[in-house]
């Protein structure tokens, strides 16, 4: 068995974390795992859409690592993007929890990565919040660059910042809030998934949820896709 993963020296690589995870370190396979996450989970959103589907990839992936770490050759390619668009059926509870389990073993690890990752996803997550605190969408904007890409799940792009300005002015104004689920963060990646809540007067003006990948410098993103939840089928009429 491989010593245990050294949590005094340098910022330990993705190599290190499968040596260490080959020899049995569970925390070691449990950073690893986090740290592609959000990669991960970007993949599943883009190949799958924002429904179920896509995080019951993510779980199959991670669980599938656990089994097959042992197996990896060359732990430099440990990162290289998995077939996780062949994953589609769902997880059992069991399986949801052991996976979530394997992730939260990461805490045991404190590595200037994690802890990088931690902050940012604190400050998506503050901006996002703040702009239904201000009621305004200048300074959430202003921490993309001026030539944002944006993209929507419909096959929709624009260029330009102030196309996703008009796209929260437009829901600030029909009285419509995020309540944020979860913000992933790492590698130039931040997906920041949240479920919409639409006024009483306009039930229907957003669907029940949105998935923001966005891509770039961790605090100047240059792209971004926006991924909505389908809505669900209306009621049949007697």
């Amino acid at each position: 068995m491989q010593p245990p993963l050294d949590r005094t020296g340098p910022v330990a690589t993705d190599a290190d974390l499968v040596v260490a995870a080959r020899g049995g370190d569970a925390a070691a396979l449990g950073l690893l795992l986090e740290r592609h996450r959000p990669r991960l989970s970007a993949t599943a959103i883009r190949l799958l859409g924002y429904r179920p589907d896509a995080e019951d990839a993510v779980q199959e992936t991670c669980l599938a690592a656990m089994r097959h770490i042992g197996s990896v050759r060359d732990p430099e390619m440990v990162g290289a993007g998995v077939p996780i668009g062949t994953v589609r059926s769902r997880l059992s509870e069991a399986k949801i929890k052991l996976a979530d389990a394997l992730l939260a073993s990461a805490g045991l690890i404190d590595d200037d990565v994690r802890v990088r990752a931690r902050a940012r996803e604190r400050f998506w997550n503050d901006e996002f919040q703040d702009v239904f605190r201000r009621g305004e969408s200048g300074r959430f904007v202003s921490h993309f660059t001026t030539d944002l890409l944006i993209g929507w799940s419909g096959g929709r792009m624009a260029r330009g910042r102030e196309h996703l300005a008009a796209e929260i002015e437009g829901d600030l104004a029909a009285g419509v809030r995020i309540e944020l689920d979860r913000v992933l963060t790492n590698d130039g990646i931040a997906v920041v998934e949240g479920r919409f809540v639409n006024p009483p007067e306009a039930p229907d003006h957003c669907p029940p949820g949105v998935a923001l990948v966005m891509f770039g410098n961790d605090d100047r993103p240059s792209a971004m896709r926006l991924h909505l939840a389908p809505r669900p089928p209306r009621p049949e009429a007697d």
